[in-house]
């Protein structure tokens, strides 16, 4: 018989317990549910988002309609488009702006810090999101700095778009 001598959970043996004074590293009320199902749907809103110098905006909402249902994009993303009813999320579309980083807290700067875009950063971004009947209300969410900005629903669209398939107009060159 062989035996190797070996010591498992060695410590102070409090497998790091939380009394009732500390704070727990995750809020069971402020965690967010988990992303639904994705939704498959011809009838779409397009927005329009604005960067501008740290702040997240809804410029432009306009709805369009596709040949055929396509499902919601999954990604991960700071930031995020949620439509609920009451308290059930119906869908989220998670976005990212490039470059940007989440807001740095303390008031040292790391000796090497990488450059920071997001301060000075202005652009925008289009997002599909389905036109659920079902929805009450809709919220853009900043994950990183826990902002929520309440969006009207159903949002009024500015201007109506052609469908995604549609065929420009033929251009006329002069030659017969």
């Amino acid at each position: 018989m062989l035996v190797f001598p070996a010591n498992f959970a060695e410590g102070d043996n409090d497998a790091g317990a939380v009394t009732a004074d500390e704070p727990t590293a995750v809020d069971g009320g402020t965690r967010s549910p988990p992303d639904p199902p994705a939704v498959s749907a011809s009838r779409q809103w397009e927005y329009e988002v604005m960067y501008d110098h740290g702040e997240v905006r809804i410029t432009d909402v306009r709805s369009i309609e596709l040949d055929e249902p396509v499902l919601s994009a999954r990604r991960m993303g700071r930031f995020a488009i949620e439509l609920w009813i009451g308290s059930e999320l119906l869908e989220r579309v998670r976005f990212e702006i490039p470059l940007v980083e989440p807001p740095r807290t303390g008031k040292k700067r790391p000796l090497h810090e990488p450059p920071q875009f997001g301060p000075g950063l202005s652009m925008t971004k289009r997002l599909r999101i389905p036109q659920l009947e079902r929805a009450t209300n809709a919220r853009l969410i900043d994950r990183a700095t826990g902002k929520t900005t309440r969006l009207p629903w159903p949002p009024q669209p500015s201007t109506a778009k052609p469908s995604s398939t549609a065929k420009p107009a033929s251009t006329d060159s002069g030659k017969p």
